[in-house]
Order: structure tokens, then sequence, then C-alpha cells
């Protein structure tokens, strides 16, 4: 490093290592040392790719580099599906330890000071909900709740009563290890900083490489968590997504809904079967 940090209390045999005039980087204080701001300030990123560890003090406690682990929460692979039309349904899945009773909690306030819960369905280690009969034109905010665990804060707004809409399109994130999920996640954020305003993220397919498994699914969702959280997702399956019905609380890999102004259609063209053909027929 050109510019990293020297303790100015190091000692060498009892005798304080006096500064070096050409060192490399600044002599700083212990309690500089603990805080995060201080390696921030040298461009490490504390969101995703660095963390402080459980140490208490100086030298026990320092940062070490995440890039390629989780989020410390054992509440994770939340995904937030719309279900209903102009937004009115969001159907909810995560994971967790299996045996608990677990549920999703929906405010209009963002303490939840006014929130209501509603108890998930435990599928093993899977837990969905289906949250129904919102309110248009609405911020919501929603959070899992239960056994002593509480998830990161996610939102979503319900359609507009005048029927215009924005949204996000965008496909094959198809990440293929660690690093391909976080250029994907930093793709959606830029995308989402550009729209600021839009109201869902329709992901075309192929989130990640299908060999990866629950492995790949882990590292998108976590990478792209800080978007998913603030966008409802219209998930489509890919060729690669093998285990799309693993991460999505929908009823079919096909379906369709009305949000505002426009009828929404998504097909599954992996398994484009005569009774999805008869069923599109039927809905246009």
């Amino acid at each position: 490093f050109t510019e990293n940090l020297a303790y100015e209390g190091f000692t060498v045999d009892g005798q304080t290592v006096p500064t070096m005039d050409k060192q490399n980087g600044a002599s700083v204080s212990q309690q500089a040392l603990l805080d995060p701001d201080t390696y921030e300030a040298l461009g490490c990123d504390f969101d995703v790719e660095w963390s402080m560890n459980n140490g208490t003090n100086y030298p026990d406690k320092y940062p070490v580099l995440t890039y390629g682990s989780y989020s410390a929460s054992p509440i994770h692979n939340l995904t937030a599906v719309l279900s209903g039309e102009n937004g009115s349904a969001v159907s909810f899945s995560w994971y967790y330890v299996s045996g608990k009773t677990m549920s999703i909690r929906l405010a209009t306030a963002e303490d939840f000071s006014n929130g209501r819960t509603y108890t998930a369905t435990a599928r093993g280690s899977r837990y969905i909900r289906e949250v129904t009969d919102l309110n248009p034109n609405t911020t919501y905010y929603y959070r899992v709740e239960g056994d002593g665990q509480v998830s990161q804060t996610g939102t979503f707004t319900t359609a507009s009563d005048d029927g215009t809409f924005t949204f996000l399109a965008l496909g094959d994130t198809e990440a293929k290890d660690i690093f391909e999920a976080n250029t994907a996640g930093d793709t959606l954020t830029a995308a989402r900083n550009m729209v600021p305003h839009a109201s869902f993220l329709l992901h075309t397919g192929d989130f990640v490489t299908g060999n990866r498994g629950a492995e790949g699914w882990k590292e998108f969702l976590f990478c792209a968590s800080d978007s998913l959280y603030k966008l409802p997702l219209v998930p489509t399956k890919g060729e690669e997504d093998t285990a799309f019905a693993d991460y999505f609380n929908l009823k079919n890999t096909y379906y369709s809904f009305d949000y505002g102004n426009a009828h929404m259609i998504v097909l599954d063209t992996e398994a484009l079967t005569d009774t999805q053909l008869a069923w599109l027929k039927t809905d246009v």
C-alpha cells in the first residue's frame, strides 16, 4: 500500500519507534485505528468489501476484508415480488433457520409505528408470505421479524392513481462468482440512481450461472440487496435459472398483472407448453 497507516505508539523492546521521514502513509492514534472512517478515507468500502472484526480494542479490533462473504444477519435471500394488480399485493420469500415462527411486518411509517404483522408459511428453512389489499399510491416499508431477529428494512411504492409509471428492465446478470455478483449489484445501483422514481425492476432472466447453485443465488441477492430492498421485483425465468422457484414466491413461472396503464405478461420460454400458450391466449 502506498497510503497505509502506522500506529504512532508502536514500540520495539519498549522503545517507541520514531516517525520516518519517508514512510508510506500516516502515523495515526490508536483510537483512529478503531474507527472505520479512518479506512474509508483511504477508499475502503464498508458497505460490502470491509467490516470491523469483533475485537473490543487495539490490537484485537481491526478491519477485515469481507468481499466474497455475506451480511452477518441469519435472515438472507429476501425477495419482494409484485403479485397483484397495480402493486396491490407483494409476495415475500426468505431463508432462515428452519422450524421458527417468522413474519413480515409492513408499515407506512418508516419507524414501523403503524405496522401490521403477517405470519409466514415455513417450508423447511424457507419462509413465504403474500400481503394483499395494499393501498394505491402508497409507500410501504417492510422487514422480516422473528426468533429475536430483524432484517434490513425494504421499501416499495404502489401504483399511482393517474396510471403513469416508470420501471427498470435488465437481464443476464448471470453472476459466475462473487466478483461478477458485485458488478451486477453496482449496475443495478447505477440504473436506480439514473431512474430514481422507478416503480419496480423487471429482470428478464439468467440471474446467476446455473451451475453455481444456492451459493450463486446468495451472492447475487446479497450484492444486489441495496437495490432489491428499494424496488420490488418482476422476475423472469431464464435458461440458467434452474432454481428460480426457490427464491421467488410466485404461483407459477409465467404470470401477468396490470400496472398503471399497462398489462404486463411474463412468460417462461424455457417451458413453453401448450398449457402456457392456452393461458396466454386467454390472458390477452
